[in-house]
């Protein structure tokens, strides 16, 4: 037990060692609530991070070109500050389009080569760098001894770590492919969705402070709370009109429907 664990402790499995503790101090936090499954994730605050960059140089270009302005003077400012706006504008753009494709192309083609788009970054590393560490410990467990020391040695260790990287990254596409459907989010729908819609009593009659009836969305059998008229023919089995919401009491107002 002491050797696994001086192999552990060691180089180059105390890399994987530490971001594996990393991790499961992540993972604490988020279940304790303090942080969320998505707070590292890259790709999710990308898109601010642009447009934070194009608002930065946009600002930067227009206080230069004013400046310019104002150096040439007051009968070319007008058009030394559009100049000098417009192509600070055409450089931020293309500056912050190339820096997201930098940041962003690289590690989102290969996590779509691999099918791991959509799987948040979280659980993908933390799959990777398990993986990574198993691969690692048990490949320097059985070398133990083997291997020459010096410089030699840090280069072997070096390219067994990436190797076991390698591995991990392969092993986490293998595992978590079938659980991309796990994490895929569908978007609730607003309640003024239902209105125009039929449904089917599922109740005995329908009144002003009873009722119940079945309606679909796409395919999906949805029980809802519906309220009528007392003077209504409303009965079980009876389609029913949606026509409005009531939020204060969170029913829907129906009327009896003849289908064509």
């Amino acid at each position: 037990m002491s050797e696994y664990l001086q192999v552990l402790l060691a180089f180059p499995t105390v890399v994987f060692t530490v971001l594996l503790g990393i991790a499961l101090c992540y993972w604490l936090m988020v279940i304790l609530g303090a942080m969320d499954i998505d707070s590292f994730d890259p790709f999710h605050h990308l898109d601010g991070a642009v447009d934070g960059a194009l608002n930065a140089a946009d600002g930067a270009a227009e206080a230069a070109g004013k400046a310019a302005g104002e150096v040439v003077g007051h009968a070319v400012e007008g058009a030394a500050e559009a100049a000098g706006k417009a192509a600070g504008e055409a450089a931020g753009e293309a500056a912050g389009k190339a820096a997201g494709e930098a940041s962003s192309g690289g590690a989102l083609g290969l996590m779509t080569t691999l099918g791991l788009k959509g799987i948040p970054c979280s659980v993908t590393g933390t799959v990777v760098v398990m993986l990574a560490w198993a691969a690692c410990a048990m490949a320097m467990q059985a070398l133990t001894g083997r291997l020459p020391g010096g410089w030699v040695f840090t280069a072997l260790a070096t390219a067994i770590s990436l190797a076991a990287l390698m591995l991990g990254v392969l092993g986490a596409a293998v595992l978590l492919q079938p659980l991309r459907p796990v994490f895929q989010t569908k978007g609730a729908r607003s309640v003024s969705a239902f209105v125009g819609k039929t449904c089917t009593v599922t109740t005995g009659e329908v009144t002003e402070t009873f009722g119940q009836a079945e309606l679909f969305d796409d395919e999906e059998a949805l029980l809802v709370q519906v309220r009528s008229d007392p003077s209504n023919e409303l009965k079980k089995g009876s389609t029913a009109l949606i026509y409005d919401h009531d939020p204060k009491r969170e029913v829907f107002l129906v009327v009896p429907h003849e289908e064509d």
